[in-house]
């Protein structure tokens, strides 16, 4: 179970692995640490696991841009579908590439994709600029002006898993 959030200055993240009685909190006063990154690392310590050491943040410009196929495919039609207006896209979206949430409504679901593209506008992606086995961490630059860093997750029959999204440069 997990859930974070930050407004560009401040950042926090929750973790918690039930079935391991581990917790993992994260506040921070600097967004540019990627916290994201660092409490899932704490997690995977927590259960034992090797942690490589982080790479450095990828410069803007760096960005490898997206493909047009396997989960980059996947990726650029969540794009597509958060740019299009209305919500039947990302509904067709979602049936299509996500793993089935049961514990969110459609309701919360569109109230959260509102306030999303009140708060971004549209989004450009820049590009990709981490990969792993399970995830792939792409930058957009909104239409209303800020940065935002989008961590693609995905079940390994390919859909869409789950998304953290980190706004700052």
């Amino acid at each position: 179970i997990e859930h974070n959030g930050g407004n560009g200055t401040f950042f926090a993240d929750f973790l918690r692995y039930v079935d391991d009685e581990i917790i993992v909190i994260l506040s921070t006063n600097d967004s540019e640490v990627r916290g994201g990154r660092i409490s899932h690392a704490l997690g995977r310590l927590a259960h034992g696991d090797d942690v490589p050491v982080p790479k450095p943040p990828v410069a803007a410009g760096a960005a490898k841009p997206l493909g047009t196929a396997g989960r980059d495919a996947v990726i650029r039609a969540w794009f597509d579908a958060f740019n299009a207006q209305g919500f039947e896209a990302m509904r067709a979206f979602r049936a299509a590439h996500a793993t089935p949430r049961p514990g969110m409504d459609d309701a919360e679901r569109e109230k959260r994709l509102t306030q999303m593209r009140a708060d971004l506008g549209q989004l450009d992606p820049e590009g990709i600029i981490d990969t792993t086995e399970a995830e792939v961490t792409v930058r957009a630059k909104g239409s209303q002006g800020p940065v935002a860093t989008f961590r693609f997750m995905f079940a390994p029959d390919g859909k869409l898993d789950g998304i953290g999204v980190e706004v700052g440069d």
